[in-house]
């Protein structure tokens, strides 16, 4: 699957009857320039670059982030596309040589959100567009709606916010715990305090 964020559940699903691939990548890279074979069981991630494709995860100052830390996800290798037809601005501000990799090579800004497991794969945490501050942090509201969604017997989420203050998540169905649901966000998303209000 790729496309759209896949829901904990549908893996699960689908990963008991076929080879269930969740994948990511802009079309700007050609795609697809992520993919893992899913089982059921497994942490979903978005896997790891497919042949001819790097992922950086970068943050504001255009340098690496650790290993767990939350950045913007930047695509690289021989699949990135040149650019905007007849749209130089826009080319200008999403696409930048790649120091990485360098010899000419280019980057692509995807405008989402991920970091690197432990394992050396990829966890997709939504788009920059969905940030939001609360209490002076910054918070994705779609990260907090997949880690949601990562919750055994927790089939969707949406998350909002409602004032300066206060977040505010949807369940399905509504026998997910709140008080479990609120410490597995706390546990998967740090900097921010989440609690009930």
């Amino acid at each position: 699957m790729a496309g759209e964020p896949c829901p904990l559940p549908l893996a699960e699903t689908w990963g008991e009857f076929c080879d269930f691939y969740n994948a990511c990548g802009p079309t700007e890279t050609t795609i697809i320039n992520t993919a893992k074979l899913f089982r059921p069981g497994d942490t979903l991630t978005i896997g790891k670059p497919t042949p001819n494709n790097t992922v950086y995860i970068l943050r504001d100052d255009m340098t690496p982030c650790n290993i767990g830390e939350v950045g913007e996800m930047w695509a690289g290798g021989d699949c990135v596309t040149r650019g905007y037809l007849a749209n130089a601005t826009l080319s200008e501000a999403r696409y930048r040589p790649d120091p990485f990799l360098g010899d000419g090579h280019t980057m692509f800004r995807t405008r989402d959100l991920g970091r690197w497991t432990e394992t050396g794969e990829l966890e997709h945490l939504g788009r920059t567009d969905d940030q939001v501050k609360v209490k002076g942090f910054r918070v994705e509201l779609d990260a907090v709606s997949t880690i949601l969604e990562q919750l055994p017997g927790c089939d969707k989420a949406v998350t909002i916010k409602v004032d300066n203050n206060h977040l505010a998540a949807f369940v399905t169905p509504s026998t997910v715990d709140e008080r479990t649901a609120i410490e597995h966000v706390a546990d998967h998303l740090p900097t921010t305090q989440y609690q009930c209000g």
